[in-house]
């Protein structure tokens, strides 16, 4: 008789937390048999090899939206680099504005901690009166996107959609004080 794709889904579910706990399909199929039935270790192998796709076909859905969030990124950068380093046009010099450059600091740390390339922090603790505190480099965790779950990313789109509109925002206040 012909399972129901839940009742798949939830033999697999069960399949994966005894892999997981290091059981062997053979192990897995005597072990499901009371709750699921009778399987071969081979469907067994099978269920495990299934799941394993869907979490490979997840991670790469999660590197898809990460790259095309760090393309966001580096596109508000290109908009706000030229205001923030200033430079010459014609014989006038034009000054870096700050509110760019606190905007180009911003997006390029959020472009270091989604690549995992942010800078170690230096923290000065400890130590005596004599020899003053002593200074140790803390590195933050890279952020590995394949571990992050669905509503971390709906919140890291949530932050970028708050980014994006405070920069359209800023364009619409800066464009009609400017004429």
């Amino acid at each position: 008789m012909p399972k129901t794709k839940a009742e798949i889904e939830a033999r697999r579910d069960s399949v994966m937390v005894l892999h997981l706990g290091g059981a062997s399909t053979r192990e897995i199929a005597t072990l499901i048999e009371a709750t699921h039935g009778a399987f071969s270790h081979q469907t067994i192998a099978k269920d495990i090899n299934a799941r394993l796709a869907d979490i490979g076909a997840a991670r790469d859905d999660t590197d898809k939206l990460l790259n095309r969030h760090v393309a966001r990124l580096e596109q508000l950068l290109r908009k706000w680099w030229p205001r923030a380093v200033g430079g010459k046009q014609g014989d006038t010099i034009i000054l870096p504005d700050t509110k760019a450059v606190k905007a180009v600091l911003v997006i390029m740390g959020q472009i270091a901690r989604y690549s995992g390339i942010e800078p170690a922090k230096r923290l000065a603790i400890g130590g005596d009166r004599k020899s003053g505190p002593v200074e140790v480099v803390a590195k933050p965790p890279a952020i590995d996107p394949s571990k992050l779950t669905d509503r971390q990313l709906e919140t890291l789109a949530e932050i970028y959609e708050l980014m994006t509109n405070e920069d359209a925002d800023a364009d619409a206040g800066a464009g009609s004080s400017a004429e």
